[in-house]
C-alpha cells in the first residue's frame, strides 16, 4: 500500500511540473502497451515521454530513480533550428535514459557549445542510450559524448546524410570515420570495419571492457586521444599477412610503421619493463596513457620525441632510460606519473640541458633525480 501510494504521489508531482513549466508530455504507455496504467504488479511505467527540448532540464529532475534495466524512455522534441537544449546536471547519476529526438529543421546540429564545462552537450553521466534523427547533420566535435559514462548504444535513423551507426557504434555516413565507440559498450573484443579510414580525436576513449583492438589493414589515420583512458586493453592486432600498410602491432604495442611512431601500449597489457623498439622516433601523446604494470621504460636510441601527456598517470613508472637522441620532451610528458623517481640520461648534463623541454614535464609530482652518462 505505502508503495503505491508513493506512485501516485510521484505522478502527481510529474503532472504538477507539466503545469506549471508548460511541458508537452506524450502518452505514458507501460510495457504491456496500456496507456498510463501499472502493469499489476506496481511498477511504474517508463514511458515514452515526450518533451519539449527547453523543458527537459525540468520534466527529468521530477523523475524517480530507477536502474539501467528500466530506463526512462524520453523523446526530446525540438522544431526550432539550433542547439540540443538545456544541460542536464552532469553530477545526478540517479536516471538513466534512452533519448530520442525529433522535428529537427535541416540545419539543426548536436552542439554542446552554449553550455558550461561540465555539462558539454546537456546529457548526463547516465545516458545508456540515444537515437540520433535523420535530420540532425553536425556535431560540434567529438567532445559531445564525452561525459557519457553509460552510454551503450548509439544509433542513427536511416537516410541520415552525415551519421550513420552500426552494432551500437557511431560512424560518419559511408563509415570511412568512426566517430564515437560507447563508453559503456560491454564487448571484449572490436575489430575496426575494414571500411574505416580514420579514428577521430576520442573515438574509443574512456572504455573499460574492451580487452582487445583488431585494427583493419586500410586504416589511415589514428588520432592520438583515440585509446585513451581504455584501461582494460591487453593488445592491439593488426593484419600480418597484409604487406604495405600503415599500422603494426609489434607484441600487441601499436605502431604507425611508415612514420616510425609509438601510439598505443595497451594499458593492462603484462609485464612490468618495456624497451620501446629500434627504429620508432617519436612517442605519442596518451602511448602510455595509465599503464597499470609498468615500473621501468626504455626508450631505444632512435627516438627524438616524446609528445605532451605521453607517459600521464602511470602511477606504477617508477623509472625511465632516455637516449642522447631525444631533442624534445613536451609540455606534461610526465604528468601525475606520482612514483616516477629516477630519469636515466645517456648522455652528458650539457646534453641534458640542451634538449628542448618544457619547464612543467613532470607536471603535479616531484622532479625525478637525473643519472647522467647511464650506461645498463
Amino acid at each position: 500500500m505505502q508503495k503505491i501510494k508513493t506512485i501516485i504521489f510521484s505522478f502527481l508531482m510529474l503532472g504538477f511540473i507539466a503545469v506549471i513549466s508548460g511541458c508537452n508530455f506524450g502518452t505514458k504507455v507501460d510495457t504491456n502497451g496500456d496507456e498510463g496504467n501499472n502493469n499489476g504488479s506496481g511498477n511504474q511505467s517508463k514511458g515514452p515521454f515526450t518533451v519539449e527540448c527547453n523543458e527537459l532540464e525540468t520534466f527529468l529532475s521530477g523523475l524517480e530513480r530507477t536502474t539501467k534495466s528500466e530506463p526512462y524512455e524520453i523523446i526530446v522534441s525540438h522544431p526550432v533550428k539550433g542547439v540540443l537544449g538545456p544541460a542536464i546536471a552532469a553530477n545526478d547519476s540517479r536516471k538513466y535514459l534512452r533519448l530520442s529526438f525529433t522535428n529537427y529543421t535541416e540545419d539543426s546540429s548536436i552542439n554542446y557549445a552554449a553550455y558550461t564545462e561540465m555539462d558539454y552537450i546537456g546529457i548526463d553521466y547516465s545516458l545508456i542510450s540515444i537515437v540520433i534523427p535523420k535530420t540532425v547533420i553536425s556535431m560540434e566535435n567529438n567532445e559531445t559524448f564525452y561525459l557519457c559514462f553509460n552510454l551503450e548504444k548509439i544509433e542513427v535513423e536511416t537516410d541520415n546524410p552525415k551519421f550513420s551507426s552500426k552494432d551500437g557504434v557511431l560512424y560518419s555516413d559511408n563509415e570511412t570515420h568512426l566517430l564515437r565507440y560507447p563508453k559503456s559498450k560491454k564487448d571484449l573484443e572490436f575489430k575496426i570495419p575494414d571500411m574505416v579510414e580514420y579514428l577521430d580525436d576520442l573515438a574509443a576513449s574512456g572504455n573499460d571492457y574492451l580487452t582487445k583492438i583488431i585494427i583493419n589493414p586500410g586504416l589511415k589515420y589514428i588520432d592520438g586521444f583515440t585509446f585513451s583512458g581504455c584501461s582494460s586493453i591487453k593488445e592491439f592486432k593488426t593484419d600480418s599477412t597484409v604487406a604495405n600498410k600503415k599500422y603494426i602491432d609489434i607484441d600487441g604495442v601499436l605502431f604507425d610503421d611508415q612514420n616510425k611512431i609509438m601510439y598505443a601500449y595497451p594499458a593492462n597489457k603484462d609485464g612490468k619493463e618495456y624497451t620501446v623498439p629500434d627504429g620508432i622516433k617519436k612517442i605519442e601523446t596518451y602511448s602510455f596513457y595509465e599503464s597499470q604494470n609498468l615500473e621501468k621504460v626504455i626508450l631505444s636510441d632512435q627516438v627524438t620525441k616524446i609528445y605532451s601527456l605521453a607517459f600521464n598517470y602511470c602511477d606504477k613508472l617508477l623509472s625511465i632510460v632516455i637516449p642522447v637522441s631525444v631533442t624534445t620532451i613536451e609540455d606534461e610528458a610526465f604528468r601525475s606519473c606520482d612514483n616516477l623517481t629516477n630519469i636515466y640520461y645517456r648522455g652528458t648534463q650539457e646534453q641534458w640541458n640542451a634538449i628542448n623541454k618544457s619547464n612543467n614535464m613532470c607536471k603535479d609530482i616531484n622532479f625525478p633525480t637525473i643519472t647522467y652518462n647511464y650506461s645498463n
